[in-house]
């Protein structure tokens, strides 16, 4: 990221006195820039970026006498828009997975008006975990079978918590596209 010429200097301080023009010519210089810095957070997925990035020109038009006065108001947008972009990324993991969080039944909201019979939704899963790797299917059945605490996974693994929940997110991912490939929309309510 750039430091902001002199001209975009200007047009921060312009914004910071109301003036629509300089927005406009902001958001043409930096959205798409963002719209790419946003999207390599979200996996390029094109609706959250763009709420993102809307929500970011929002904050730069709300927050506009201040960010006026700062001395790399560029280095504020990125760094807003990087916070935004994780918390979307937080949201979308967990409309994801929402399915899993029920397991071992696995009959989520989403999946109540289900044509298929729980036997075999539940058989699905079972093959779903035969492609996990050993460490993931170990912490998914430790976490959804024996209702261990992440913490617990941990320590009885002797590795830190946050290699845990890369292995449970990295499951979570495999068994969502797994059950997405094998389900048929018409067996979905």
């Amino acid at each position: 990221m750039d430091k902001p010429k002199g001209n975009n200097i200007t047009l921060f301080r312009q914004l910071g006195e109301h003036s629509e023009t300089a927005f406009d010519k902001l958001y043409d210089i930096y959205a798409g820039r963002l719209l790419v810095f946003i999207g390599t957070y979200l996996s390029f997925e094109t609706e959250p970026a763009e709420d993102v990035l809307a929500e970011v020109m929002e904050a730069l038009w709300i927050q506009r006498e201040q960010i006026a006065t700062k001395t790399d108001p560029e280095r504020w947008m990125y760094k807003i828009a990087k916070n935004r972009a994780l918390e979307m990324r937080k949201v979308l993991i967990r409309h994801r997975y929402e399915a899993l969080d029920e397991y071992p039944g696995l009959v989520s909201d989403m999946l109540t008006d289900s044509k298929l019979e729980g036997d075999e939704l539940e058989g699905l899963v079972w093959e779903a975990l035969e492609g996990l790797t050993p460490t993931e299917r170990e912490v998914f059945e430790c976490k959804w079978l024996e209702g261990l605490t992440s913490a617990a996974i941990a320590k009885r693994h002797g590795v830190i918590e946050q290699t845990v929940n890369n292995q449970m997110t990295a499951a979570r991912k495999k068994i969502g596209e797994y059950l997405a490939e094998h389900l048929d929309p018409d067996d979905i309510g």
